[in-house]
């Protein structure tokens, strides 16, 4: 029951974040009236997969924490980019 709790658990997770950079850029950007250009989700996970506070985790000791999730959400912002690619280059 416990096995079963936790398989839906982290199943519902990976559902609902999937793709969460790409929704999140373009949230940002609808505000903020920026051009997003192609693929901003897979371009902002690999900000955070490589970002500098790898190298010093004084300055974000979350990036043990982000730097996964972020590789693991590369692959589900990449389909949500690639759904929303004839509008990011419409704009």
């Amino acid at each position: 029951m416990k096995r079963t709790i936790l398989t839906l658990t982290v199943t519902m997770m990976a559902v609902f974040a999937g793709g969460c950079a790409s929704m999140g850029t373009r949230f940002e950007h609808a505000f903020s009236g920026g051009h997003l250009g192609a693929y901003p989700g897979v371009r902002e996970d690999a900000r955070f997969a490589v970002s500098p506070a790898r190298t010093d985790p004084k300055q974000w000791p979350g990036v043990f924490f982000t730097a996964p999730l972020a590789l693991a959400d590369m692959p589900l912002s990449a389909v949500v980019d690639t759904c929303a690619l004839p509008c990011d280059l419409k704009r």
